[in-house]
C-alpha cells in the first residue's frame, strides 16, 4: 500500500520520518492482525515496501538487548526471518546483514533443539545465561550503530526510485 504524498513534502522529509510516513499505512493495515491476513497484505507488497516493513517490524520493536533478543527469536520462530535478511539484501545493507546473522546464529545456539524444533523461548532467557546475555548486548549495541546508516540508505533508496514507496503528487 503505496502512501500519496505531495512532492515537496517527500522530497524535503528526514530520513527517519520517510521511511516511516511510506510505511505507517501498511502497519496499520496488519497491527493486531493474525499472520495469514500479515502474509496476504506483505505478498500485496511492492518488493521496496516488503523490504522496509521488514526493516520497521524489529527497529519498531526492538528498544533494549531483551527485546532485540525476543523479537528475532519470535520472527525465526515464524519463519520470516529470512525476509528480514531479504530487506537488508534489498537495501544492500551489508553491515546490518551481516549483524542479523551472527544475531540469527547466537539466537538459533540457543533455541534450536537437536532434533530442528524450537524451544519455548523468552525474554527472561538473558537473565539466566550470562554469557548469551553478553553476545546479545554486544549484538544489540552493533545493531543499534549501524541503524543510523541503515536508516540514511532507505531514505536514499525510497528517494531513488520513489515510485517503489509512494504516489507522488505535483
Amino acid at each position: 500500500m503505496r502512501i500519496s504524498m505531495k512532492k515537496e513534502v517527500f522530497e524535503t522529509m528526514e530520513d527517519r520520518a520517510l521511511l516511516e510516513a511510506c510505511i505507517e499505512p501498511t502497519i496499520r493495515q496488519i497491527r493486531g492482525k493474525g499472520l495469514r491476513i500479515k502474509r496476504e497484505v506483505y505478498g500485496g507488497l511492492t518488493p521496496g515496501l516488503q523490504a522496509l516493513l521488514m526493516f520497521q517490524v524489529l527497529h519498531g520493536h526492538a528498544h533494549s538487548a531483551a527485546e532485540y533478543y525476543w523479537f528475532v527469536s519470535h520472527y525465526i520462530s515464524l519463519g520470516v526471518w529470512p525476509e528480514l535478511k531479504a530487506g537488508m539484501r534489498y537495501f544492500e545493507d551489508e553491515a546490518m546483514l551481516r549483524i542479523y546473522e551472527e544475531t540469527e546464529a547466537a539466537v538459533e545456539a540457543k533455541n534450536r533443539q537437536p532434533d530442528g524444533s524450537w524451544r519455548h523461548f523468552a525474554v527472561m532467557d538473558l537473565d539466566g545465561d550470562a554469557e548469551l546475555a553478553a553476545s546479545v548486548a554486544r549484538l544489540f549495541a552493533r545493531y543499534q550503530q549501524a541503524a543510523t546508516e541503515t536508516i540514511r540508505r532507505i531514505g536514499e533508496r525510497i528517494r531513488s526510485i520513489p515510485g517503489e514507496f509512494a504516489e507522488l503528487e505535483t
